[in-house]
């Protein structure tokens, strides 16, 4: 599989993109964890998991998406060069796992019930279509 990994600011007034970057394929995870300031990623093809270190650069009031210059996006186009399916584990980062020196990564488990802490009513993410959050 090969990527192409694009980052931007659309401006969703004027319709108008601005400060497109593209993200360079890391040499390693090691490489890639230790140059987080760099627009990197990686895709460990053992495992089939493409990670990327994301983080947003413009100033934002409160809780906005998006900062007064636009909203920043990133897009990623895979091209899957062979047939082959793979099943994911369920944990990419084992905590014996030497590569992993610099920084220690989790995947973060799905809610299955609301947060008690965090003001929200209803858990997002749902199957059901009939359910409706924006009024």
């Amino acid at each position: 599989t090969t990527f192409k990994i694009v980052s931007d600011v659309n401006n969703r007034q004027t319709g108008k993109v601005h400060s497109v970057e593209h993200y360079t394929l890391a040499p390693s995870l090691q490489f890639l964890l230790e140059n987080t300031q760099k627009r990197l990623y990686y895709f460990d093809k053992k495992s089939g998991y493409l990670l990327i270190h994301l983080q947003a650069n413009l100033a934002r009031k409160g809780h906005s998406y998006c900062a007064k210059q636009g909203c920043e996006r990133v897009k990623i186009i895979a091209h899957k060069t062979s047939k082959d399916s793979r099943r994911c584990s369920s944990n990419p980062f084992p905590a014996n796992d030497p590569k992993i020196l610099a920084k220690h990564l989790s995947v973060s488990p799905r809610l299955s019930s609301p947060c008690s802490q965090c003001g929200a009513s209803k858990v997002a993410i749902t199957s059901d279509p009939s359910v409706r959050y924006v009024k």
